[in-house]
């Protein structure tokens, strides 16, 4: 009795060469870009045409689209949100430091008459 079996041997053979095929298929092709959006379904969903006259316009609008901060009372919220925040940080990091200077911080020593 042969211990390896010929047509096991000859279909693992085409499912390798087959993933590897698809592998290479796949890792070589490139997505399509994003078409443009369609400007009259822009303007039928309500938004409106505005040409910038200054680069320095442009530049601050689209910084006010993405940007939180941007004069909102979500900004401002967010503004509070980020200093509690890295205020509670300075708190942690000071500790940590604190911890790595001295390991021997939480060990109590003064009631067995070690110092």
């Amino acid at each position: 009795m042969n211990p390896t079996n010929p047509s096991l041997e000859n279909f693992l053979k085409m499912f390798c060469a087959s993933a590897v095929t698809a592998f290479v298929v796949g890792c070589t092709s490139t997505p399509q870009p994003a078409p443009l959006p369609d400007e009259s379904q822009l303007l039928g969903a309500g938004f409106k045409v505005v040409d910038a006259k200054t680069k320095l316009q442009k530049e601050y609008d689209a910084y006010c689209k993405v940007a939180p901060t941007c004069g909102s009372s979500l900004g401002k919220q967010h503004a509070a949100d980020m200093a509690s925040y890295n205020k509670q940080d300075a708190a942690m990091q000071k500790y940590t430091d604190r911890d790595l200077a001295d390991p021997y911080y939480f060990w109590d020593f003064d009631g067995l008459g070690w110092r």
